[in-house]
């Protein structure tokens, strides 16, 4: 920070993640410097924490990240993980040198901010000695063009041992601004099954192949509910295998991966009839069902029959907590310049509640409940964060929501509010878009078929889907993607569900006030 005190800069430095992350909850910083320890076979470490925390704290904060690497592999890596920072590399064999490389990829990383703002930096474990490093500098903006064709473990020419200089010899065009994800939903995994296990093998590898031939660098996936079967431990321990591997093959991070629980996700044996005689009895006002989502007492009592799911959550993705305090979820992501807010809703808390006594089965339908009071603090939330694209994942579609209590008011909020309704359920994959007088531009509301539900059908129910946003054309695009379990079993294209579709694609134009 020697090389900083110079300018008219006023910095904290930070020892550790911890330290770091206790600054930023309580100060508001215009740049943060961090160290990224990163060697070639190892996930990324240190310093990740600390770039969540600004995503989630701080989204007009400018992120900076050193790390030791040496060449395009690991800078793309790098790119992949977290492309919405300035990366300056270290390289290893090649330690000392200019200062003022440094000095000036602080201005560049400013740039963007008023010349009247004061900079502030928090800075967590600057290493010894590389204060007069020579610094190599890879930007967002630059990335896809120079790294073009060029892949983790597929080094092309001689980019491989490729440094990029500081003062801008080496240039290239902007990045394209696409903002991408993937939709699944119903996994139903049990605690055994086999033609599960094949149906959802094969499901990542067509996944990492789509990844490939559509150049697709995925922002953040989203699971629509029924992870499980049976709400039951060894089904969520099947499920993060699973995860694992997606998030392998997508190259996506562990905290863009959100989870809503569907009514598979309920335990059936956790709930007591006392507790859902009553509910069922109780709500049925507006007013009522406000009072008890208001409640966490009452929620303490709703969210005991999530016992695993909750145990689950808390396991694998400990940083988005599912109890009482947190029926919902709200993250905001900056993308391309937009901030994009994905509302996790819960659709579910009132299933299982009514049974049918000739199947012994759940008899949810018109029978659950979103309420207004989650779905408006939900929508809150992600103004207050400035969001400008509003995506709502939810289990269940709206026509199961109890009619004159809950389900005009939600449908009528989710239209004039959010810009896509991602939906499981069905077991289909469905597309539908819709424009409401007064609201924004149209709504898509997208159902993902089950990424299993059988093997064995001719066309087996078993859906996906990624959809991508290019900024730059103004355009929108579905790709809806089947199983089929002719020829060994395989997914490909959905040319079934819509027949004007043949190759599962749907493009829309994309709403001029995400384009402004």
């Amino acid at each position: 920070m020697k090389l900083l005190q110079s300018r008219a800069y006023h910095f904290t430095f930070a020892h550790n993640e911890n330290e770091a992350i206790d600054l930023l909850r309580k100060e508001q910083f215009d740049l943060v410097i961090t160290n990224m320890i990163l060697e070639e076979g190892m996930p990324l470490l240190g310093g990740l924490e600390v770039l969540d925390t600004v995503r989630k704290l701080q989204l007009e904060t400018v992120c900076m990240v050193l790390t030791e690497c040496e060449n395009y592999q690991t800078a793309v890596r790098i790119h992949n993980e977290y492309r919405d920072i300035v990366v300056a590399i270290i390289p290893k064999s090649d330690p000392w040198v200019d200062a003022e490389g440094f000095k000036l990829k602080v201005k560049n990383a400013l740039s963007a901010l008023s010349p009247a703002t004061q900079v502030s930096k928090a800075t967590t474990g600057l290493k010894g000695g590389k204060e007069q490093a020579n610094l190599a500098d890879v930007r967002k903006s630059s990335l896809l063009q120079d790294f073009a064709g060029i892949t983790e473990g597929e080094p092309t020419g001689d980019h491989t041992n490729q440094k990029i200089d500081i003062n801008g010899s080496h240039t290239a065009q902007a990045t394209p601004r696409h903002i991408t994800w993937l939709h699944i939903s119903d996994l139903h995994f049990r605690s055994s099954q086999y033609a599960a296990d094949v149906v959802l093998e094969q499901m990542i590898d067509h996944v990492r192949a789509q990844v490939k031939v559509h150049d697709l660098r995925l922002d953040f996936i989203v699971v629509t509910g029924d992870v499980a079967f049976s709400g039951l431990p060894k089904e969520y321990k099947r499920a993060e295998a699973f995860f694992n591997d997606l998030l392998t093959a997508t190259g996506v991070n562990k905290e863009r991966l959100f989870i809503i629980p569907g009514n598979h996700d309920v335990h059936w044996k956790s709930i007591h009839e006392i507790t859902a005689a009553g509910y069922l009895t109780t709500l049925t006002t507006t007013d009522k069902i406000d009072e008890v989502l208001g409640s966490r007492t009452h929620l303490k009592a709703i969210l005991a029959k999530f016992r695993y799911y909750k145990q689950f959550i808390k396991r694998y993705l400990p940083f988005r907590p599912c109890d009482e305090k947190h029926l919902y979820f709200v993250e905001t992501l900056p993308l391309c310049g937009k901030r994009v807010s994905i509302l996790g809703l819960n659709s579910a808390w009132m299933s299982a509640y009514k049974w049918k006594k000739k199947d012994e089965k759940a008899d949810d339908r018109h029978q659950l409940i979103l309420g207004r009071r989650q779905l408006r603090l939900a929508h809150k939330e992600a103004k207050q964060q400035e969001a400008d694209l509003l995506i709502a994942a939810m289990h269940h579609p709206t026509e199961w929501l109890k009619d004159k209590v809950d389900r005009e008011e939600i449908e009528a909020l989710l239209e004039r509010h959010c810009h896509f309704i991602l939906r499981g359920h069905l077991h289909n994959n469905t597309v539908l878009g819709s424009t409401t007088p007064g609201s924004h531009d149209a709504t898509y509301t997208i159902t993902a078929g089950a990424s299993f539900q059988t093997r064995g059908h001719p066309m087996d129910y078993n859906g996906y889907n990624f959809v991508r946003l290019d900024l730059d054309a103004g355009i929108g695009t579905i790709h809806l993607r089947c199983y089929s379990s002719k020829y060994g079993g395989h997914w490909t294209e959905d040319g079934y569900s819509y027949p004007g579709l043949p190759d599962g694609g749907f493009s829309f134009a994309l709403p001029e006030t995400l384009l402004s």
